[in-house]
């Protein structure tokens, strides 16, 4: 009996064996996979193109750290850089990280992050605080051409203040007396995810489109803004 029961073990223990062989191949290859990766630092380039973390006044609609990843193509600091799918482009990159740690932002190419324009705008929206959320609203035409308009204006080179602190800009903005702060997003037409972040401040009945710097001004038409 007790040659039955162990002959009866072996198969199971050889089975057992065989799969652990198996997941540890698959491992090692996988992990010799990321290992062996290119860099993307300091660089930061993908098929020629350059890439940059997504932030400042750039923002985007998607949670890209949720979406799903197509394959890892590089490796920046502690994270694997994977491509995203259905993203013919390959506008963006997804960091992530094998361990938990607090997420990095996607990456974007720095080619089709530009400045806002007649020419690359598809639409315009309005952000007024009703306490700890915003409420989004896309106003007439005329009004985003308004500020569109207005913006062309600009004087300010907005590369000089990619390190300016918004949340800090909107918060002084908010202490001045009889200030209200309105957040303009102008989302482009390609990438159709992307957006570009204003300031409009209203002082009163009159209305100021917030350059880049955080203090310049250009007056827009109150009539127009009321819609």
């Amino acid at each position: 009996m007790s040659k039955r029961i162990r002959s009866g073990k072996s198969p199971i223990k050889k089975l057992l064996i065989g799969v652990l062989v198996l997941l540890s191949a698959a491992v090692l290859f996988f992990g010799i996979g990321l290992l062996t990766l290119p860099r993307l630092d300091p660089n930061r380039t993908y098929k020629g193109r350059e890439y940059c973390f997504i932030g400042g006044r750039y923002g985007t609609s998607l949670d890209h750290l949720a979406a799903k990843t197509d394959k890892a193509v590089a490796r920046f600091s502690d994270a694997v850089i994977y491509t995203l799918k259905d993203d013919p482009d390959e506008f963006y990159l997804s960091p992530r990280l094998f361990l938990a740690h607090l997420p990095y932002n996607a990456l974007g190419r720095r080619d089709m992050m530009q400045l806002p324009s007649e020419e690359n705008v598809d639409h315009i929206e309005v952000g007024v605080s009703n306490g700890e959320d915003i409420a989004w609203s896309t106003p007439d035409p005329s009004v985003q051409h308004a500020l569109l308009e207005a913006y062309g204006k600009s004087t300010i080179r907005p590369e000089e203040y990619e390190g300016l602190n918004l949340e800090a800009v909107k918060e002084r903005w908010r202490k001045e007396d009889g200030c209200e702060v309105l957040e303009v997003r102008l989302w482009f037409k390609k990438p159709n995810t992307l957006y570009y972040e204003l300031l409009v401040i209203k002082r009163g009945s009159e209305y100021f489109l917030l350059l880049e710097d955080g203090s310049t001004l250009i007056e827009l038409d109150g009539d127009l803004m009321k819609q």
